[in-house]
């Protein structure tokens, strides 16, 4: 069960193809995904963050600023 979630960012790079998805470690030292949408599209970012499920860990939708 451990490979599989390393597998998330191809897949959501995949499936999205028009976002940009960047993998980077988080402060706990295990990893964080960001998916970025195209051209900021706050709508498709909330649908994204619906769609998208990982049984070990938590969607949630962020603004940059």
């Amino acid at each position: 069960m451990r490979r599989k979630p390393r597998k998330l960012p191809n897949h959501l790079a995949r499936r999205y193809s028009t976002a940009k998805v960047q993998k980077f470690p988080s402060p706990k030292g295990d990893w964080w995904v960001r998916v970025r949408v195209l051209d900021d599209d706050r709508q498709r970012a909330k649908n994204l963050a619906v769609e998208t499920t990982t049984p070990r860990a938590r969607v949630f939708l962020v603004r940059l600023d």
